[in-house]
């Protein structure tokens, strides 16, 4: 992670999405909107979390992912696949080429994943539901 600044030509700062203490209900909602705001502000982001990823697709971010020693967010990697702007770089070697990669692809689109994945839910667990609950 500290090698990152030396071998990339681009400014960089450091962003925990892991909180040391309890978020309180009544703040959550304000530190999303900062959280998504703060990463909305940077041209690119590098991430070993999988909230560094999902924050990156939402801001529509080009993102490049790194593996980390469990194997969640490399598996989980495998939701993106069709996400065009985020891509995984397997070790240090890779981040420069595969950062300029990420960050010259103009395709900021994401799959419909309600209608790919949620919307035929409640039909597929046989639940009948009134067209209102449906919106």
């Amino acid at each position: 992670r500290n090698q990152i600044p030396r071998i990339i030509p681009y400014q960089t700062a450091f962003f925990d999405t892991t909180f040391s203490a309890s978020i309180k209900a009544g703040n959550r909602e304000a530190l999303l909107i900062q959280t998504l705001n703060y990463f909305s502000s940077f041209d690119g982001v590098i991430t070993d979390r999988y909230h560094g990823v999902i924050f990156s697709v939402i801001c529509r971010r080009p993102c490049l992912v790194l593996p980390t020693v469990d194997h969640k967010l490399t598996s989980a990697i495998e939701w993106f696949t069709e996400v065009p702007f985020i891509t995984i770089a397997r070790n240090l070697d890779e981040i420069p080429g595969k950062l300029e990669q990420c960050l010259r692809g103009g395709d900021r689109s994401v799959p419909d994943w309600n209608r790919i994945y949620f919307d035929g839910l409640p039909a597929r667990l046989g639940l009948k539901l009134a067209p209102t609950e449906l919106t």
